[in-house]
């Protein structure tokens, strides 16, 4: 509506336009018309965000809904996933320690979306011919910062829900404060240093980085160790990004591998670094505390059959959908 609109009619006429000798020679030769003639208007970064905006909208419903989807998919894994069940059991049995989800959830989906993009391809427009990156900016800046503390909000009920008792939900509240607090001043301060100004949406991203990597230990470490896990979340974010667009040449529209995947490795592996002894976990384990290097190897190997299992099964599937009902629209539609 309204100002979707003016671009639907811009869509439609940018598709009028392409010749029809081009669309006879097939999907490819349509696509590199397509990025010399059109990628450079603002038709294609407006409709990519706009979808982006839409999952950005959907995520913040369901993050709503997380603590009764989490219980009901906690039961049915039980029930249907016996060996998936027995090889968890193991890793616990053995000290592994992943509070809220920064290996379970955001690493798992971190590596399926690298998976998903590095398949599916990147967007028109994303990478010129030299294969040098052209950023993709939001149309709405205003409403991806409210998203974010949408979120960054409703992360205090995702990691303070195991809580017990009022020190351990005090130590969650505290950790979820200041690491994500670090990690958006560090983006901020590293992009206005690299750019000359501060790169807002990658702020944000900042914020939600620092979440993701606490969420594994919040509960686990102090405030000193909160602040450290947050600095590092912001130069990883940075870091992956930056590999993506000039390295890996992976398109990653929301940033989604950086934040998830890159800093809920970052937040497992912290655990081991920074367990200082708390309620939930009364021995000092981390590495930096005089826990020695077992607790940090048993992280590791969490880390590792998580990525394992995970990479497998979602290259299988994702594999399946491409050379069945297909991955991507094609051009014209």
């Amino acid at each position: 509506r309204g100002l979707g609109d003016v671009y639907k009619r811009q869509l439609l006429t940018a598709i009028d336009s392409i010749p029809d000798e081009v669309l006879a020679e097939g999907d490819e030769a349509t696509a590199e018309w397509v990025q010399e003639n059109l990628a450079s208007k603002e038709i294609v970064p407006y409709i990519a965000t706009e979808v982006a905006c839409v999952g950005a909208i959907l995520w913040t419903i369901g993050s709503t809904l997380l603590p009764v989807a989490k219980i009901i998919r906690i039961k049915n894994s039980i029930k249907a996933l016996g060996g998936v069940k027995a090889a968890v059991s193991q890793l616990a049995q053995k000290g592994f320690h992943d509070f809220a989800g920064s290996c379970a959830i955001h690493m798992v989906g971190g590596i399926t979306a690298l998976i998903g993009a590095k398949i599916l391809g990147p967007r028109i427009g994303k990478f010129n011919k030299d294969g040098s990156p052209n950023g993709i900016p939001g149309h709405n800046i205003t409403i991806g910062a409210l998203g974010c503390f949408i979120l960054w909000f409703g992360w205090y009920g995702f990691n303070g829900a195991a809580a017990k008792n009022g020190l351990q939900l005090a130590t969650i509240f505290s950790t979820t404060t200041v690491a994500p607090a670090l990690a958006t001043c560090t983006v901020m301060l590293v992009t206005w240093i690299k750019y000359g100004k501060p790169d807002v949406a990658m702020t944000l991203n900042g914020s939600l980085a620092g979440l993701v990597a606490i969420t594994a230990g919040c509960d686990a470490v102090n405030i000193f160790g909160a602040a450290i896990i947050g600095i590092l979340a912001g130069l990883v974010v940075v870091f992956v990004v930056w590999l993506l667009d000039y390295k890996l040449k992976i398109d990653d529209p929301v940033g989604a591998v950086a934040v998830h995947g890159g800093c809920g490795l970052l937040g497992t592996i912290c655990v081991g670094l920074f367990a200082c002894g708390t309620d939930t976990m009364p021995k000092a384990l981390g590495l930096f505390y005089g826990g020695g290097f077992d607790f940090l190897i048993t992280q590791l190997t969490g880390i590792g059959a998580v990525a394992l299992w995970t990479a497998v099964t979602m290259t299988i599937v994702f594999l399946i959908i491409k050379y069945t009902i297909g991955l991507r629209l094609s051009l014209i539609h």
